[in-house]
């Protein structure tokens, strides 16, 4: 039998197994369930495969595929794209994976729904994709229906939930299985309204085994340098939680999203659970993946989770167009210092991100090869004035090279790693080898070991011992009190 064949009778075999358990469960109910009707699909086929076994196949090897970080505490929150999985599958896919430790018994998706005036309740149906059916929580929508506070709607059981509500489907059907699922479209609220529904919805979804989904895009149609700016505005205020901020900036038009009643309601859940800063796991927009940089829409993957660790490290996540902003400020800073310029020409507004302080290295190559660099993993000031200071110190004070010149500087191309996350390492298990670098620092001498230079087949001893070695140490000066050891992710951002 071949390989081929054996990874399809397996996934067909899986497949078959759930279909036995949601049988099992809808005869189980059936007597309940006898009057319930079956929601229509309205875009398989379309936006994500109608064939069930290609659809789990696809669903498998994206969440398979997923870079994620561990996430300390449970994910009760969660932000995603609203788009074809050919364009956004990968991105959503990371979201999803980084819930998949979790045991949620109910959950709640509130998608971007363009079509409708009123919050509407996608109840009374049961819920449908090609991967089988999941069973709406009536109960849930009942109690919402009964809130004076909220006026809401109930699509008709013929009416297809919207896209951004049913391509979500495979991923909650593949990671858990049958769970009662409220189904929830918003198109524009006023904030009060926001608060309103967020209030409701708190009242129900207390303690972490239930899952709150969102699901929608950013800017939408505009050029992509301008929808990252906005996009960047945006992703500060959810990182800080700054509802009332988001909705005045909303107001004004300085930011945009396909429906910013889901972000708004979104925020004002996660803020009265009581739930951590999000955790932006990815940003991109569509001209990213298409390549056209006119009328892009901007997509983010976040979380919210319930932990309230001591120890919980800063994450500092950078996009694009903040490194793209951080490249342009390190190669005018060594423009400048060798005076070809005087000013850093000021297009776009310094975002909040870039004003935090992270450490930083700089690497700079001339035709491919290493032409000098320099890292400060604590540094004094923010991120823009540590990556200007740096820029110039690596293109003009490495005493391993002759300073750069002035005809040199349209032949060197720079590479900033942004250092974060960064937590001392007492002993060789606090560090994960295949996501974090070392740096090792015994008085004057000092040294960096970058991720991509950790080898493979080595152990951390090895590692920690390789790092001493590359600083002018012995290779066992980490076990020393004297020595410092610390461990960090990076993020890695290089001109074209």
């Amino acid at each position: 039998m071949s390989r081929g064949v054996i990874i399809r009778f397996r996934i067909r075999s899986r497949i078959d197994r759930i279909k036995v358990v949601f049988t099992a469960i809808t005869l189980s109910v059936s007597i309940s369930m006898a009057a319930e009707a079956i929601r229509p699909v309205c875009c398989s086929g379309i936006l994500y495969p109608s064939d069930q076994y290609e659809l789990y196949s696809q669903v498998e090897a994206l969440i398979n595929s997923a870079d994620i970080a561990e996430e300390n505490g449970t994910i009760e929150v969660l932000i995603v794209p609203n788009a074809p999985y050919v364009f956004t599958g990968q991105i959503t896919a990371i979201g999803y994976a980084s819930t998949r430790k979790a045991r949620y018994n109910k959950i709640i998706i509130i998608g971007a729904d363009n079509s409708i005036e009123k919050p509407t309740l996608y109840s009374g149906a049961r819920l449908n994709s090609p991967l089988g059916q999941l069973p709406s929580d009536n109960e849930l929508a009942a109690e919402l229906i009964s809130n004076e506070l909220l006026d809401l709607n109930v699509a008709p059981p013929d009416i297809p939930l919207p896209q951004s509500i049913e391509t979500q489907l495979p991923f909650i059907q593949y990671l858990f299985g049958e769970r009662p699922v409220l189904a929830i479209g918003l198109s524009d609220l006023s904030y009060s309204e926001v608060k309103a529904l967020g209030t409701a919805l708190l009242n129900y979804t207390c303690g972490s085994d239930i899952l709150v989904i969102g699901v929608t895009n950013l800017c939408e149609s505009a050029d992509s340098r301008s929808c990252e700016a906005m996009d960047n505005i945006l992703l500060d205020g959810i990182k800080s939680m700054e509802i009332d901020e988001l909705a005045g900036e909303f107001r004004q038009g300085r930011i945009r999203a396909e429906s910013p009643a889901v972000i708004l309601t979104i925020l004002q859940i996660a803020i009265q659970k009581g739930l951590s800063g999000a955790n932006v796991l990815r940003y991109a927009n569509s001209g990213y993946i298409t390549g056209d940089n006119h009328g892009v829409c901007g997509y983010l993957v976040a979380t919210f989770s319930d932990y309230k660790g001591k120890d919980q490290r800063e994450r500092l996540i950078l996009s694009d167009y903040e490194g793209e902003y951080l490249l342009e400020r390190a190669r005018y800073s060594i423009m400048n210092a060798l005076g070809i310029t005087k000013y850093f020409p000021e297009s776009t507004p310094v975002l909040k991100s870039l004003e935090k302080r992270a450490g930083v290295y700089l690497a700079l190559y001339e035709n491919g090869e290493f032409r000098g660099g320099l890292g400060s993993i604590f540094p004094g000031g923010n991120l823009i004035k540590t990556v200007e200071e740096i820029a110039v110190s690596s293109a003009l004070n490495d005493p391993r090279y002759n300073p750069i010149t002035v005809p040199e500087i349209d032949e060197v191309s720079i590479v900033i790693y942004v250092l974060t996350d960064i937590h001392p390492v007492e002993d060789p298990s606090d560090f994960d080898p295949e996501k974090e670098g070392l740096v090792v620092r015994e008085g004057n001498y000092s040294a960096m070991l970058m991720p991509d230079e950790m080898g493979q087949g080595l152990t951390n001893e090895d590692l920690l011992g390789r790092t001493c070695l590359k600083a002018g140490l012995l290779s066992g000066c980490w076990r020393q009190s004297g020595c410092a050891v610390w461990a960090f992710k990076i993020q890695r951002f290089e001109e074209e």
